[in-house]
């Protein structure tokens, strides 16, 4: 792999209702992380979340992890 190659990688977070402190400090650390010189300009990182903008739609009916199965590319 080129060494300027830049590699990007989306971090599904899933967890349960009653972690938000949690999760909230998930997505800084992971926000955070882009901007560390080791990974500067190699590396982007977005955090996939029931709560932000551009999640799979959870439908009526359907289980959470059925509403992943049918939202998400599979991880390659």
């Amino acid at each position: 792999m080129a060494s300027n190659q830049l590699r990007h990688f989306r971090i599904f977070l899933a967890s349960p209702g009653d972690v938000a402190a949690e999760r909230s400090l998930v997505m800084k650390v992971v926000d955070d992380l882009q901007y560390d010189p080791s990974l500067r300009d190699k590396v982007t990182l977005k955090v996939i979340a029931w709560e932000k903008k551009g999640a799979p739609p959870l439908e009526d009916g359907i289980p959470p992890q059925e509403s992943i199965r049918q939202g998400l590319t599979q991880p390659s």
